[in-house]
């Protein structure tokens, strides 16, 4: 990984949560807005929980899912799932890169990026449009920065433009997960990245980590990536009668797969883990670089008596959009 580039995603990620973390102690929102309502046309054919689960897949309205449904999802770490956002949107990238010019990708993301404007919500799925315009830009000029640049570059325009005053928390996960991501240097960085963010985010807010399931995340969120274009394209096109029943079946397959590995994933008890044990982890995989070493002076003491009931009071899950 890029080292230096890596421990500055995990410091600032690390401070942004803490941040809101103290703001929540204090009872203290003036950043933090509902969820944005989307229009009611915008319905699902699918019903009951079908439904409701084939909305929140695709618009990101958790409105309608049961409370058990969603704890499973939340207790899995794939909450993310029902955001849409770079997961969403990587298999139209390749689609995109594999048969267009280059030339054309950046009009093109641009564009996708000024319509979305114009719908509430979608914050995390801006982010990641502008992250890929401004990167196809700049490799069709000499700077051809690479992708952790641009990510620093396109963050930084974002908070400027003011989404991280609008819904905080998802500026602070998209900062974490796509900021792991572009610090790798290779694929097999990729599945040890993610992992650490998703335990520093759990250590952050204090919530149990499953094993199985904190191994598993991954490989259900490329799955659920693979077969979103299929879930896409017949919600929005309903062409032929039998789209439905294939959404319908989809829908009910991979939310039956995530149901079965939830019974068996939590089988063994939980663990809770500490911001310093993640830093201290990652110092023991990346002995070559002495820039980490900085990170284990990052933990403060009185992260321990941050208060963060209003986190996990059930009311407050409905304003935050990841």
């Amino acid at each position: 990984m890029r080292s230096l580039s890596y421990l500055f995603v995990l410091i600032a990620s690390f401070t942004l949560f803490s941040f809101q973390c103290k703001k929540a102690q204090l009872a203290i929102h003036p950043y933090i807005r509902p969820a944005p309502t989307l229009p009611p046309h915008w319905g699902s054919s699918q019903p009951g929980q079908l439904g409701a689960l084939e909305r929140a897949f695709l618009l990101g309205d958790k409105k309608r899912l049961e409370k058990a449904k969603l704890k499973i999802y939340k207790e899995l770490n794939l909450l993310h799932l029902f955001t849409p956002s770079g997961l969403h949107f990587y298999p139209f990238a390749q689609l995109f890169s594999f048969f267009l010019n280059p030339h054309w990708l950046t009009p093109l993301y641009f564009l996708i990026f000024i319509l979305l404007q114009w719908l509430p919500g979608f914050w995390a799925l801006k982010r990641i449009l502008l992250l890929k315009s401004l990167y196809e830009f700049f490799q069709c000029t000499p700077f051809r920065f690479h992708y952790s640049q641009v990510f620093f570059l396109a963050f930084s325009i974002d908070f400027l433009w003011g989404t991280y005053r609008e819904m905080p928390l998802s500026f602070c996960y998209s900062f974490l997960f796509l900021g792991s991501l572009v610090c790798c240097q290779n694929k097999r960085e990729v599945y040890f990245a993610l992992i650490i963010a998703q335990l520093l985010s759990l250590a952050i807010f204090q919530k149990p980590v499953y094993f199985f399931s904190l191994l598993l995340n991954l490989p259900l969120s490329l799955l659920f990536s693979s077969i979103f274009p299929l879930l896409f394209f017949n919600f929005w096109l309903p062409i032929f009668s039998f789209q439905q029943s294939l959404n319908q079946y989809f829908i009910l397959a991979f939310d039956t797969l995530v149901q079965w590995i939830y019974q068996t994933t939590t089988l063994p008890p939980p663990i809770w883990v500490s911001p310093l044990f993640v830093f201290s982890f990652i110092l023991v995989f990346n002995l070559r670089s002495n820039f980490l070493v900085l990170a284990l002076c990052l933990y403060p003491n009185t992260i321990q008596e941050i208060s963060l009931h209003l986190f996990k009071h059930k009311t407050l899950y409905k304003y935050i959009s990841i």
